[in-house]
């Protein structure tokens, strides 16, 4: 990380074309565009395991303390499954709508997957379904407390909402944009390539890109502290989802430019 110099590559692999990988401890994991899950040591780059796990799986996984979550198509359907971590053995599978949206977003001892059918699930880690909500929804869930951020599609445009974590039912609306019609549906290279605009919550304040605008907002109250608007690059979307690090805002611009934000500058109507 500090030097750039070349740890290890590893040529083992089932086949081409990973996801975005995954770190936790020592172990990476990954999900191959074509059809396999791989965990490999960090460190090293051995591979530890990897295995098929059902035709185009487009979306990253995610680990716990004992599992590796990863959503895949199954025979006829499409499911969210529990590996374990040292061997790739069969946990649990739960039954989902259709592929998974971005990755599996685990807190505590529960997992919230999205799929491209537009519904959000809640499961335990016994594999046991706690709710789904039918929302439309358009991104990964951001966990804060008891409630769940997520983009749907709602009257014709892109909202942010707030659900119930206990019930998934909808607590209230934030904000609204046009409504950009990139939703990946069946798609897997859309998949693959989708990142919507998955809101972050941190330090009480409410951070989201939609189309061509960046905003905070107060988490409870969606009071506006500041926003800014990107205009230039390609495609319907001028800016990446919102990452925090430290005490900035970050995002990185389709026409090439990394921007920060101080989290707590407060610069009305611009």
């Amino acid at each position: 990380a500090k030097s750039g110099k070349r740890q290890w590559v590893s040529y083992n692999l089932a086949d081409p074309g990973p996801t975005a990988a995954v770190v936790d401890q020592d172990e990476l994991a990954f999900d191959t565009y074509s059809c396999s899950l791989a965990v490999l040591t960090a460190s090293t780059g051995k591979v530890l395991w990897q295995k098929w796990t059902g035709t185009e799986t487009p979306t990253q996984p995610a680990f716990t303390k004992d599992f590796v979550l990863a959503p895949h198509p199954t025979d006829g359907g499409y499911a969210l499954s529990a590996y374990k971590r040292k061997t790739g053995a069969d946990v649990w599978a739960a039954s989902i709508d259709g592929h998974g949206m971005t990755a599996p977003v685990v807190v505590g001892d529960m997992v919230y997957l999205t799929t491209t059918s537009g519904t959000l699930y809640k499961i335990n880690l016994e594999g046991k379904r706690q709710w789904a909500q039918h929302i439309n929804a358009l991104s990964a869930p951001w966990i804060d407390g008891d409630e769940v951020h997520i983009a749907v599609k709602d009257k014709g445009q892109e909202a942010q909402v707030v659900l119930s974590a206990v019930d998934g039912k909808k607590l209230r609306t934030v904000s609204a944009a046009k409504y950009l019609g990139d939703q990946p549906g069946d798609d897997t290279v859309a998949i693959w390539s989708y990142e919507g605009s998955r809101p972050v919550v941190k330090d009480g304040l409410r951070f989201t890109a939609m189309g061509e605008r960046v905003e905070a907002r107060d988490a409870k109250t969606g009071e506006l502290r500041w926003e800014r608007t990107h205009t230039v690059g390609t495609g319907s979307r001028k800016v990446t989802s919102v990452i925090t690090a430290g005490p900035l805002a970050v995002v990185t611009s389709r026409d090439g430019h990394v921007v920060a934000e101080a989290e707590l500058v407060l610069h009305p109507g611009r």
